[in-house]
């Protein structure tokens, strides 16, 4: 575990205790893999999906449908084109 892994955690923890998904670019591949072991690890029920539509990783509790989660993704992408901020950009559907 490292610093960057504790500090998404906590930001993690925003979105996952609600039972919502937390969406972040901030890892590369193996890295976000990893993280989802480690969110597991914490005791999150969770999969991870990687979403080219919006260049975005998604940490989502596994109630959600991954189909579900690639519209939202699409939705996110439009959101920031059209200047939305990232802090309100959708983050289900």
């Amino acid at each position: 575990m490292n610093s960057v892994f504790l500090q998404k955690l906590n930001e993690a923890k925003k979105f996952l205790d609600d039972d919502f998904p937390y969406w972040t670019d901030d890892f590369l591949r193996p890295q976000a893999d990893l993280f989802a072991d480690f969110l597991k690890q914490q005791g999150y029920e969770i999969y991870h999906l990687n979403l080219t539509e919006c260049w975005e990783d998604v940490f989502a509790p596994i109630k959600y449908q991954p189909d579900d989660l690639q519209e939202v993704a699409v939705q996110r992408a439009s959101e920031r084109q059209q200047g939305i901020a990232e802090s309100d950009l959708s983050f289900v559907k």
